[in-house]
């Protein structure tokens, strides 16, 4: 609707309604440092969710009321969030874990990339819908999955560790850094 967000290390979320000329706090109920680290925004709906630090996922309706805490599961560090479709992804795990949620769902639901079994220091760094299937980037290659769960496809491309993984969609193709 016209609106920026900004998440900002330590300091929460921000607004902006003149693209970015001035800036508004944003982060009323948010509590605790790690909660003001803010790894990643995103919207979904009518509502904004955050990925942060230490605090674990938030949502804040973009209409109305403050910031709430998103679920028992997933607390502390996170390293993103990605929505596709009606479902979240959230990347806040080591050992191959990482989360979903769906509608109605009453918290998170663990995934692990490996499918049967967790795997020592592997971690999520960033995920994407594609339309047809989720796609996380990790420490050691790509895992590809049509759900966002189990089964996960592992795609080895050579190059390890990742320390980061950013991805980007234009006119159906998946670009990866």
């Amino acid at each position: 609707d016209g609106r920026l967000y900004a998440g900002t290390d330590r300091q929460g979320v921000f607004v902006s309604d003149n693209l970015g000329d001035t800036w508004v706090g944003y982060s009323q109920g948010l509590s605790g440092l790690g909660s003001l680290v803010v790894v990643e925004l995103i919207v979904l709906g009518d509502s904004l969710y955050a990925a942060t630090e230490g605090g674990g996922p938030w949502v804040r309706n973009l209409h109305s009321g403050p910031w709430i805490h998103f679920g028992n599961q997933v607390d502390g560090n996170m390293q993103g969030i990605a929505a596709g479709g009606s479902r979240l992804f959230a990347l806040a795990g080591f050992n191959g874990v990482e989360w979903v949620r769906d509608p109605g769902q009453p918290d998170w639901t663990f995934t692990l990339l490996f499918n049967d079994r967790f795997a020592a220091g592997l971690a999520g760094l960033s995920a994407i819908w594609t339309g047809r299937r989720w796609v996380v980037g990790s420490n050691i290659g790509i895992f590809h999955s049509a759900t966002g769960q189990e089964p996960w496809t592992y795609v080895d491309f050579g190059i390890h560790p990742t320390l980061f993984f950013g991805f980007a969609m234009h006119d159906g193709d998946l670009y990866a850094s």
